[in-house]
């Protein structure tokens, strides 16, 4: 997800992630939801949940995001909901949903292929060096390009076990993360900074079936 030049959430600063208590790495075929519990400068400040099932070859994601932000000048609230449905390294097709803070906006798009969207659902093509992508952001669906930088693994924890995570960053036109991802490709973590204020997300909850 990314942070947007205005310093307000978009869909790229709700998804970092810290593992506890499941097997990251096991990637089934069938429906799986992952709930993260979101933090601002280390205070709850909502959920983001990421709900995928694969039919036919194509794997459908429904991200819903609900972040409430409050400080000593006020309140702040971010809310999304998008659909992505993709088939090998296409985005089939978005349509979401936004309300950052009273503002309302849509994003749809459609039969894009080796793009990246700012759910961070999908880690971007594994290269040697950095990169150049085409980014999506998911709430308005304009499109940028973002330089796409591979970091060192890094390790976390799951269910008491250490697990090499692959990182990347992710940065350009607004946006400035990093994205973990476990060896199924799943998201396990991104971190970046909103506006001075450190966002996390940490997963609390995997279901499968």
């Amino acid at each position: 997800m990314s942070v947007r030049a205005s310093g307000r959430l978009s869909a790229g600063a709700v998804v970092a992630v810290a593992l506890c208590g499941f097997d990251a790495t096991a990637r089934a075929d069938g429906a799986e939801q992952r709930v993260f519990a979101v933090t601002v400068d280390g205070r709850a400040a909502g959920t983001f949940t990421m709900s995928s099932r694969t039919t036919d070859g194509r794997e459908t994601v429904e991200v819903v995001a609900a972040v409430r932000v409050r400080a000593l000048v006020g309140k702040y609230a971010y809310d999304l909901r998008a659909v992505e449905v993709w088939k090998s390294d296409t985005l089939v097709s978005l349509d979401a949903t936004a309300n950052d803070d009273g503002k309302k906006t849509r994003g749809r798009a459609a039969d894009k292929p080796g793009v990246l969207t700012s759910t961070g659902w999908r880690p971007p093509a594994r290269r040697d060096g950095p990169s150049d992508a085409t980014l999506i952001e998911v709430e308005d669906g304009s499109q940028a390009t973002a330089r796409v930088e591979p970091l060192p693994a890094a390790r976390v924890t799951v269910s008491g076990r250490p697990v090499e995570a692959k990182r990347f960053r992710v940065k350009g036109a607004g946006t400035d993360a990093e994205w973990w991802f476990d060896d199924a490709d799943r998201p396990v973590r991104q971190e970046m900074t909103w506006d001075g204020h450190k966002v996390v997300l940490t997963l609390i909850a995997v279901t499968t079936r």
